[in-house]
């Protein structure tokens, strides 16, 4: 080994000034032997490495230590191998053997640091055969390095734009692939992999309760202690749901981190139709156990009063949950997606025209006009509505239950469109991203709410008014203290202000006054109108 030695001018002397000198590809010829450095002579050229190692440099872990000759070799565009490696020593050279530029290194006694032992920093190799592409740039030693472009929750980096980093900082060629699998890489140490995180799982737990008085969640393991379920209801969520409409969509979206598995979802609309979210779930698949499971928790959560009304996109697995959790509730399919079955199956836009008609009307009368010349026009279409889904399930004039305006699962939708990006993360980090974001809504809904000075919800005001446009040219002719006869507009209706009830079906089925029921309530008083309204819709419930 050559030891750097001071001279008298204080300067280091010797091979050791190679290291402030640049390393330049020479012409063919000029000041190297004619002999490549393959054919195992030795080249008279030499150059340093142009890095900052030196004897008795420690490094926190074995790691480290790898990952810092990599970037040497990179940032040198030379190879190296390994001698030895094991827990206590690991040496390594250059990979032409008769190059002198080595580093040998072991580990400290009762400790994890690795210490150079013996360090040789120039290269008596030729300089002709250095590439950019070597086997140093592996995907571990580019994660490693860059790890902190992913830092949080932000997706940094594409797997091109860290492909280019590693070009320009590291002098390394990689494809895009190795680029892929680097930044799946240093996205598994800034987040965790999923052996280190769902051992911590009953700690964060633990300080969700602690943070959320209320709050429940429940772990589920299988015979081997291995992670299988997961459900989490917050206490605010739980303590709200009180004041909303018992309509609870339920869904599943497939998750996109290392382990996949199923993110289950439950949700509800508050009053001014803003999605609220009820529970949450990770499963592995959507199958009659995990959906059960997911149910039976969410009843322990929120119980199983009257009127329960859940709506789904028609999983046979969901279906079978509500029936058996909660039987006396009532089960709606989503009528969009029946609508898109329909498009699929049949390919008529007429028919599913006539099917959204049937589906909307609020009168029975008015159902059975359509839903008729459906059967007349498409029997195989009415076939299917009827016997393989259901009349009862998805036309608003015949559902059993009260589910107000809700007709399609898009307040679940909405739930999987925000967490797009959080379902590539693991599971710690994507129920932060649920917590963070329940939190940023409620947060934002309470301060509005705090500014409003109308009895109803901004929402229910606005509708309200627009409604009041068209009740303003009906005529009302009173019956008695409670019921009109409300005339105009191609149909004549007879409202129920005591009852909350309007032969146009639109008062009882949503809850809100219709055009007719408003007309009636502006020849009392204006503050009729917010009686007329349900409680669900009113700010001070």
């Amino acid at each position: 080994m050559v030891e750097v030695a001071e001279g008298p001018s204080g300067m280091n002397s010797g091979v050791a000034d190679m290291g402030s000198i640049p390393c330049l590809p020479l012409p063919e010829g000029v000041g190297s032997s004619p002999r490549t450095a393959g054919s195992g002579q030795t080249s008279n050229a030499s150059f340093h490495d142009g890095s900052n190692l030196e004897i008795n440099q420690m490094f926190e872990m074995k790691e480290e230590l790898q990952t810092k000759l990599h970037e040497v070799a990179m940032h040198g565009n030379f190879k190296y191998k390994v001698v030895k490696s094991n827990k206590w020593l690991y040496v390594v050279k250059c990979i032409n053997e008769s190059c002198k530029w080595r580093v040998r290194s072991s580990k400290l006694p009762n400790s994890g640091y690795f210490i150079i032992r013996k360090y040789e920093g120039t290269h008596s190799c030729s300089l002709v055969g250095r590439s950019m592409s070597h086997r140093q740039a592996t995907y571990k030693v580019i994660g490693r390095k860059f790890k902190s472009q992913y830092a949080g929750i932000s997706e940094g980096l594409t797997p091109k734009g860290l492909v280019n980093l590693a070009r320009e900082n590291l002098k390394a060629g990689v494809s895009y692939w190795k680029g892929w699998k680097a930044r799946q890489y240093a996205h598994s140490l800034i987040r965790g992999s999923p052996d280190e995180i769902f051992p911590l799982l009953p700690s964060y737990c633990h300080m969700l309760k602690l943070k959320n008085s209320g709050t429940f969640t429940c772990i589920k393991v299988d015979e081997n202690k291995k992670f299988k379920f997961f459900f989490m209801a917050l206490g605010v969520s739980i303590r709200g749901f009180s004041c909303m409409r018992r309509v609870i969509g339920l869904d599943g979206t497939f998750l996109k981190s290392t382990c996949k598995g199923t993110l289950l979802v439950a949700t509800c609309q508050d009053g001014n139709y803003n999605c609220y979210p009820i529970a949450w779930g990770v499963v592995d698949s959507e199958r009659d156990e995990s959906w059960t499971w997911f149910l039976t928790q969410l009843k322990v959560a929120i119980g199983e009063p009257d009127g329960f009304v859940f709506i789904s996109d028609r999983h046979p697995s969901i279906q079978k949950g509500v029936a058996t959790i909660f039987p006396r509730a009532t089960y709606s399919a989503c009528y969009w997606h029946i609508e898109q079955n329909l498009r699929n199956r049949f390919k008529s836009k007429c028919a599913n025209t006539l099917f959204n008609q049937a589906a909307e009307a609020y009168k029975l009368s008015e159902f059975r006009a359509k839903f008729a010349e459906l059967e007349r026009r498409y029997p195989h279409v009415h076939e299917y509505l009827s016997n393989q889904v259901g009349v009862e399930k998805w036309a608003r004039s015949m559902f059993a239950g009260e589910r107000y305006n809700i007709m399609m699962t898009n307040i679940v939708e909405a739930l999987n469109s925000t967490l797009k990006r959080a379902r590539e993360y693991p599971l710690l980090l994507l129920l932060d991203s649920i917590v963070e974001k329940m939190v940023e809504w409620f947060n934002e809904r309470r301060e509005k709410a705090q500014n409003l000075t109308s009895p109803l919800t901004p929402e229910c005001e606005r509708r309200l008014r627009h409604v009041w446009g068209e009740a303003g040219t009906l005529a009302p002719t009173q019956i008695n203290a409670n019921e009109w006869v409300i005339r105009g507009g191609g149909y004549d209706a007879v409202v129920d202000l005591q009852q909350m009830t309007c032969t146009c079906k639109k008062f009882e089925l949503e809850k809100l006054p219709c055009e007719h029921a408003l007309r009636a309530a502006g020849e009392i008083g204006e503050n009729k109108f917010y009686d007329c309204c349900s409680i669900y819709y009113n700010t001070s419930y």
